[in-house]
């Protein structure tokens, strides 16, 4: 018969002994393994060990039970006489348990701690990743106060703005270009490959929106129609849009869960009303700024030549074709052959018969004519 005895002892692994060095993560474990089987094992070693004495003192002193019932035993299950029979072989099987459980457990911890600390964001490569930082802030609205980016522009404010994008162009190697989810082209002559971080883009759609604001100032920005009302179909209202809605699908996508929590609405103290000013997580926006400026694509130049253009074109490195449904601005690239309206051929193919059919009633509908480069079609 076998028996097994697991005992607690204190700030070190035992086993038949005292390790001296504490095991990893301050483990206080200790684990004695006892066993008799008299009739698998008739003759069992007799050496004698200079702890004996200590360990049996020590256990004699905490545990009631003196001896097995088992009738086949004549041995004391925690006697001296015990203990001298147990063989160092017993001794390395439980030290290695010991260490296996340790190993499990430091490993199992470590897992742990890497995984509260992580930021699924970061899974998307980007070579600014490694230089993310954290900090806890308190972000005010300036709902009745100012804070420096507001009010009526001027020169000042209006540096601070661009201050904050302005390093947006990036150049990195070919092999951080590599790991991008999406590839991106080089300068071309260059190694240079070209990125901008999102967060630069943002901004700068921001500001362009703030403009928008204040046409006393920047009054290029807007055209009017002959009857004085504004002009909303132009590039820059197609801009605005743009920049309306990239920050739209950005605050929905990175969905900032801060609380907002309430208040008397002092010193008015009529009502209960939002605390405006918020405690946030922010990412240390100076580092992404350092890089930014480090890594700054300057004297880019982005026109390519014919022969450039026609090369990319022959041997794109990647699909070049935009992800956005531009067909609808065939009219205003005349002979471009990007838009099927202007491919050889096209007109007299259903698709096209049907296309140019259903466009001469939408013309009609509006009561505009057809434009010069446009060939009108009998069918």
């Amino acid at each position: 018969m076998r028996f097994l005895a697991l005992k607690q002892s204190g700030p070190s692994f035992v086993h038949g002994g005292v390790l001296e060095t504490p095991p990893p993560l301050g483990a206080a474990i200790a684990i004695n393994l006892i066993v008799r089987d008299t009739e698998t094992s008739p003759s069992l070693p007799t050496t004698t060990h200079h702890w004996d004495a200590s360990l049996n003192e020590s256990w004699s002193k905490y545990d009631s039970a003196a001896s097995s019932t088992d009738e086949d035993s004549t041995y004391s299950l925690l006697s001296g006489d015990y203990l001298q029979r147990r063989n160092s072989g017993t001794q390395n099987w439980a030290l290695a348990i010991s260490v296996a459980v340790n190993v499990i457990l430091g490993f199992g911890l470590t897992l742990l701690a890497l995984r509260k600390q992580s930021d699924p964001a970061l899974q998307i490569y980007s070579p600014v990743n490694h230089l993310i930082e954290y900090h806890v802030t308190n972000i005010s609205t300036g709902f009745m106060t100012k804070t420096p980016y507001m009010g009526y522009p001027n020169d000042e404010i209006d540096q601070m703005w661009e201050d904050l994008y302005q390093y947006g162009d990036s150049a990195i190697t070919k092999e951080e270009a590599s790991r991008l989810a999406l590839p991106t082209i080089n300068e071309r002559g260059t190694d240079r490959y070209l990125i901008q971080l999102e967060v630069f883009h943002q901004l700068h759609c921001l500001n362009d929106i703030r403009k928008a604001f204040y046409p006393e100032r920047w009054p290029n920005k807007w055209e009017y129609n002959v009857d004085g009302t504004v002009n909303r179909n132009t590039m820059q209202f197609r801009h605005w849009d743009h920049c309306i809605d990239i920050l739209r699908s950005t605050l929905m996508c990175n969905a900032d869960v801060s609380p907002v929590t309430w208040r008397l609405n002092l010193p008015v103290g009529a009502v209960l009303a939002p605390n405006l000013e918020t405690t946030h997580t922010c990412r240390n926006f100076s580092k992404i700024v350092e890089w930014a400026r480090a890594h700054e694509a300057t004297d880019l130049r982005q026109e390519v030549t014919k022969e450039e253009r026609q090369d990319i074109i022959d041997n794109p490195p990647f699909d070049q074709t935009a992800w956005e449904d531009l067909s609808e601005f065939w009219a205003a690239f005349p002979g471009n052959t990007y838009f099927k309206q202007w491919r050889a051929g096209w007109n007299e193919t259903e698709e096209g018969r049907a296309f140019w059919h259903q466009w001469n009633i939408d013309q009609a509908q509006r009561h505009e004519q057809l434009p010069d480069f446009v060939e009108p079609h009998d069918h």
